[in-house]
């Protein structure tokens, strides 16, 4: 899956899918939290300590490693508020609906409606993460170790890469194979078709950047003025 062009993304993500298409909701929910959420939370605070280290080593050389800080801040605080948000309060909306529990907490929200609203809202989040992602690959050169890049510098790219393919799978299971279930589940408790039809067929985008990560002219560049490490939250895995 090196470098491939975004329809090749889309071959692999959704040849990756067609096995989870039988799983039941509560199947695809535990895998997702015990193969994706739980790896990310470890892995962004992680890859963010390493690039602070990279930043300060290389920002003289790359003055994009400044920026890229700062956007692997900003975008790791979006992921990791969605994780939390699915886990706390999506995911076991979507269990009860499985099990026939009736209405979830919010007062006066029936519970088909209430999934069908998070379903979509998760999707636009989803759609962010991804421009998030298709924003670090632009400043990575598609994760490129520059010609005067150290073993940490790839290191860094390495672990962001595979982040970065696993999340783009994670969020294609949840919006073409786990949510169309959960819509499912919620058109079955009322009877009603009150779901966007065509939800199940929400694909991301997935461009292709192949930019270079040339070394530029070399400047007085300071770390960032940003936090010096980034934990998912406190009594989380």
């Amino acid at each position: 899956m090196d470098t491939l062009p975004a329809k090749g993304i889309k071959d692999v993500l959704e040849a990756r899918s067609k096995a989870f298409a039988a799983w039941s909701p509560a199947e695809l929910i535990e895998y997702s939290v015990g193969n994706c959420h739980q790896p990310a939370k470890r892995e962004i605070s992680i890859i963010y300590d390493i690039a602070h280290v990279v930043a300060y080593r290389h920002a003289d050389r790359h003055p994009q490693l400044v920026k890229l800080i700062e956007t692997l801040f900003l975008s790791f605080d979006t992921l990791s508020r969605h994780l939390r948000m699915e886990e706390d309060s999506f995911f076991p909306i979507i269990l009860r609906a499985a099990k026939k529990a009736g209405r979830p907490d919010s007062p006066g929200k029936p519970l088909p409606d209430y999934i069908c609203e998070m379903a979509e809202t998760t999707r636009k989040t989803h759609d962010a993460i991804a421009n998030d992602l298709d924003i670090l690959r632009e400043l990575t050169g598609y994760y490129t170790i520059p010609g005067d890049g150290d073993f940490l510098i790839k290191y860094l790219f390495q672990k962001m890469k595979k982040l970065d393919r696993e999340m783009l799978f994670h969020m294609h299971l949840e919006n073409t194979v786990l949510f169309p279930k959960a819509i499912a589940l919620a058109r079955d408790l009322n009877r009603q078709d009150t779901c966007p039809s065509a939800f199940g067929n929400n694909v991301l985008s997935v461009p292709n950047h192949k930019r270079s990560f040339h070394p530029a002219k070399k400047e007085n560049v300071n770390s960032p003025a940003m936090p010096k490490s980034f934990k998912y939250a406190k009594g989380t895995n």
